[in-house]
């Protein structure tokens, strides 16, 4: 399942030294593991792919939201996940509307990836690139004083 969450930035900062807490980075524990009948990883999808990715279009769900959508119908066959992921999608382009206009592409035939080096990171600098300028700029200044 995929979802948005925007965090404040003073809980980011208590991660800051070197702290790697993140959501299964070596593997999720068996007590965090979603245990949901009618779930067979091993075997046979609980839905076929072609269906689950008509139902999740249905919803008008794109780009990343849509993979994850298909997945969660054919892993589980729970139609929520749908929902779950409509409503994913429209938080990202509400709690992070420049973002979501950099990030998504309004893909609507799976896969959708793109490369990490496209040209839109590119025109939005980030704080190191904008950090490293501005000392740049200072020290300049300073010289010249």
């Amino acid at each position: 399942m995929t979802v948005f969450v925007t965090m404040p930035s003073s809980l980011l900062k208590d991660f800051d030294n070197g702290d790697d807490f993140q959501l299964c980075r070596q593997g999720c524990p068996t007590y965090e593991r979603l245990d949901l009948p009618g779930t067979n990883p091993l075997g046979v999808p609980a839905m076929d792919k072609y269906k689950a990715r008509a139902l999740c279009k249905e919803y008008n769900i794109t780009d990343y939201y849509l993979d994850s959508c298909i997945f969660d119908l054919m892993t589980t066959d729970d139609m929520s996940f749908r929902i779950a992921a409509q409503v994913a999608l429209r938080d990202h382009w509400t709690q992070d509307p420049i973002g979501a206009k950099r990030q998504l592409q309004n893909c609507s035939e799976p896969p959708c990836v793109w490369e990490v080096t496209s040209m839109a990171h590119i025109a939005w600098p980030s704080w190191v690139t904008r950090l490293s300028t501005l000392i740049i700029v200072i020290m300049n200044l300073k010289s010249k004083l």
